[in-house]
């Protein structure tokens, strides 16, 4: 099987999960869905660059602003720990 390398774009990737989702967010596994689209096309996904910024931080942050970097935070710290799977 041919390899590729799979780029992923959350800012679009989120605006997706809200469209199916019916204005909520759908949760799943990024590298498994990843290695899914690359199946479709008869390949093997050999690399995922997953590609996000962090969420604004007004000064002093609000609490919703602080929430949402937490969150972010957790998730970079889960994909670091992912990074060579």
């Amino acid at each position: 099987m041919e390899e590729t390398i799979v780029f992923i774009d959350e800012g679009f990737l989120d605006k997706l999960t809200k469209l199916f989702g019916e204005g909520k967010r759908l949760k799943f596994d990024k590298f498994e869905f990843s290695k899914e689209i690359a199946k479709k096309q008869n390949l093997y996904c050999k690399l995922l660059f997953y590609y996000t910024s962090p969420p604004f931080q007004g000064t002093p942050p609000s609490l919703e602003e602080t929430k949402r970097k937490k969150g972010y935070d957790r998730f970079i710290s889960k994909l670091s720990k992912n990074k060579n799977e």
